[in-house]
């Protein structure tokens, strides 16, 4: 979180913007998540969600306007994402492995416990990186180490379900795991085995079934299913296969291209009117039984809205931080966690400059092919239908 503090002056201006909000004490703190006006705290009233949701554009363009953010405070991690593995069965068409060329190795458990010595703060914890996950032969170890030292932190994971785990070690990874990301992008076998070289659809499902017999007290999985022009038209058809299985959340995510200089494939592919149709479609449905299913993006989002090189850190299986995990290519290495103290890679010369950036809602050269900022059209034609 960005915290920012003012004066009574400026309190009473966002009283302006925020009618019905009584302002207690000139002395206050902002905490600013996601971009927007999170709460006030210390001497100030609480804004209610709904506030939130009513006023929070307004409430951004205020903070960036009118407020200063602090050079010398220092940054906390709430957010850590970390590759506990690039081994994969995969090949999967939107991947950016072939943008990468590391040696293939796994985390182990003594250098996931020194890298997590570094945070007191984390609130969310994902292993995921470039490679399968439940590939590592001690997945669920690792989770216990995050848990040990995060214990109320949410710790999420992901997985392509084409796995040959028995019952027992599945539960093993399951068991204190929050939230597991179930990775499918068709609704019928060729679809998906064309789109996921190497994986199976017997395997998928033959997965799905020893997921909901191994499920767990707390365990949360959401299907992510990665839309293009070449599997929309399934997405009802999945919905439906998914019907006979504890899923809690369907998560339609329309495809980006996260290699190094390209900001989306072929933007005009995923534009047209059949696929902005099925998506418009299923996100005005507003499904929400027997599972949640929901069309991924912000049609809002600009440079601004960015939390990552403020709040969040990616690691990869050797130790290599960025500052965004869309953004992985080798040139964007802002250092290595087991070689260089945290307070060195928080102020990162190269951080610095994209946060003063994004604060000012400028593209840094880092951030120039986002692609959450190039879906920002499509996101609009399906979600407002603008």
């Amino acid at each position: 979180m960005r915290k920012v503090a003012g004066n009574d002056t400026d309190l009473q201006s966002m009283g302006g913007i925020l009618s019905g909000v009584e302002w207690k004490s000139p002395k206050y703190e902002i905490v600013v998540e996601r971009g927007t006006l999170c709460y006030i705290r210390l001497s100030v009233t609480i804004l209610s969600s709904k506030i939130i949701k009513d006023h929070g554009k307004n409430m951004q363009n205020f903070v960036h306007n009118t407020f200063q953010y602090s050079q010398d405070e220092s940054l906390v991690v709430r957010y850590l994402q970390i590759e506990p593995t690039n081994y994969c069965n995969a090949d999967c068409k939107f991947c950016i492995r072939k943008f990468k060329s590391q040696e293939p190795r796994h985390m182990n458990i003594q250098e996931l416990d020194a890298l997590c010595k570094h945070f007191d703060q984390v609130k969310y914890v994902k292993l995921q990186g470039l490679g399968e996950c439940f590939l590592h032969p001690d997945i669920g170890s690792l989770v216990h180490c995050l848990k040990t030292h995060f214990p109320s932190a949410s710790v999420m994971s992901s997985t392509n379900l084409n796995w040959s785990l028995s019952d027992e070690q599945l539960i093993d990874n399951l068991k204190e795991l929050d939230v597991l990301y179930l990775s499918i992008d068709g609704g019928c076998q060729e679809t998906y085995e064309d789109l996921r070289h190497g994986c199976k659809w017997d395997v998928l499902w033959r997965s799905m079934k020893q997921l909901a017999r191994c499920k767990q007290e707390g365990n949360l999985f959401v299907v992510s299913f990665t839309a293009s022009d070449l599997n929309h038209n399934e997405i009802e058809d999945l919905i439906s296969l998914l019907y006979d299985y504890p899923i809690d959340e369907l998560r339609i995510n329309p495809v980006q291209d996260w290699s190094a200089d390209n900001s989306l494939a072929s933007p005009e592919r995923y534009s047209n009117s059949a696929y902005i149709q099925t998506l418009r479609s299923i996100h005005e449905k507003n499904i929400q039984e027997p599972f949640q299913v929901l069309i991924a993006g912000n049609e809002n989002f600009d440079y601004s809205s960015c939390i990552w090189p403020f709040e969040r850190m990616y690691v990869d299986v050797h130790g290599n931080v960025f500052p965004c995990v869309i953004s992985l290519s080798d040139k964007w290495c802002v250092g290595n966690i087991y070689k260089e103290k945290i307070e060195d890679l928080y102020q990162n010369s190269f951080l610095k400059d994209i946060r003063e950036s994004l604060t000012a809602n400028k593209a840094h050269r880092h951030c120039r092919n986002c692609s959450y900022k190039a879906l920002v059209p499509i996101m609009r034609k399906i979600k407002t239908n603008a």
